[in-house]
C-alpha cells in the first residue's frame, strides 16, 4: 500500500497518526481502535480516491479478508452517515496510519 501524496502532506492524517502512535500503540492505552476508526473515517470522507488494501505479506490481513465475508448482519458496523463498515479496511488503516507516522518521522519500532 502506498499513500497518496495528498495523504502525506494532510495535517488530519498526521494528526490521527500521531495520536494513534503517542495514546496507542507508545503507550499501549486502549484509544488505539479509537483512533483507527476516526483515521477510517477521515480517509473516507477526506481522501475517498485511498483504497485501504491489504499489505503483501501481512498474515493478519489475509485473516481479515476472510473473516470479513463471515460477519453476520447483526454485527455488521457503520458510520453515522449510515455507510457499512468494512471490518477488513478496518485491519488495513493500521497499515496506512504506520505509513503515515513513519512518512511524518515517528520512529515506531517495526518502521525505520
Amino acid at each position: 500500500m502506498t499513500l497518496i501524496p495528498e495523504m502525506t502532506t494532510c495535517s488530519g492524517c498526521r494528526g490521527i497518526a500521531d495520536a494513534w502512535w503517542r495514546h496507542g500503540i507508545a503507550d499501549e492505552k486502549s484509544q488505539l481502535g479509537l483512533r483507527e476508526f476516526e483515521f477510517y473515517e477521515h480517509i473516507k470522507d477526506e481522501h475517498p480516491t485511498f483504497t485501504l488494501m491489504s499489505l503483501d505479506g501481512c498474515r493478519t490481513c489475509a485473516e481479515a479478508v476472510t473473516m470479513a465475508q463471515f460477519v453476520l448482519p447483526g454485527m455488521a458496523m457503520y458510520r453515522k452517515n449510515g455507510d457499512y463498515v468494512d471490518p477488513a479496511e478496518l485491519h488495513f488503516v493500521r497499515h496506512a496510519l504506520e505509513q503515515t507516522a513513519e512518512s511524518s518521522g515517528k520512529d515506531i519500532g517495526w518502521v525505520r
